[in-house]
């Protein structure tokens, strides 16, 4: 269906022209929000908008891995937590708190981005294995979450981002 190296590539093109600082920021921003969405459609029981959630989770994680330059395909295998509800939103809350303060690290302090972006990946890598972990538990595909996410954002960006795209949303208007 689609690896995560495809994902990575393919979810690029809807990336918007950032600096550097501005790349990272807006991963992590984002990541945030939507693990809050994915914690809401959870509690909610809506089984649709969690598949939805962590793909738009994915899409941060991948912006970030292009900006700091790894493949999300790096990840290795996480078991399935024990208590599935609220275990994986802890660890991808833990590892997204770490992210945030590597990043703060490099952006804000100032400190040289080489020795931050080894605990940048490690994290956004962990994030993802909270998130493949969270899919086995739910019983969801994680492939077919990444395939599903590309299509959205193609109907939502036929050519590539756009903030006049961004604003319309033409993925909800549609559904």
């Amino acid at each position: 269906m689609m690896t995560l190296a495809e994902y990575q590539q393919l979810s690029g093109r809807t990336e918007k022209e950032l600096d550097f600082s501005g790349r990272l920021h807006h991963g992590l921003i984002g990541l945030i929000g939507e693990i809050a969405e994915l914690q809401a459609a959870m509690h909610a029981g809506d089984i649709n908008e969690m598949q939805e959630e962590m793909g738009d989770c994915y899409w941060y994680l991948a912006l970030l891995a292009r900006a700091c330059q790894f493949n999300l395909s790096e990840v290795g295998y996480v078991p399935c937590p024990a208590e599935p509800d609220e275990a994986y939103l802890q660890g991808l809350l833990c590892h997204c708190g770490l992210l945030a303060d590597a990043i703060k690290r490099a952006t804000i302090y100032n400190k040289p981005y080489e020795a931050q972006r080894g605990a940048m990946r490690e994290q956004v890598l962990l994030c993802v294995r909270w998130l493949q972990a969270a899919a086995r538990v739910e019983g969801f595909d994680n492939e077919l979450i990444l395939f599903e996410n590309i299509a959205k954002l193609r109907k939502r960006y036929p050519e590539a981002y756009s903030d006049a795209a961004a604003l319309q949303r033409a993925d909800k208007a549609a559904s």
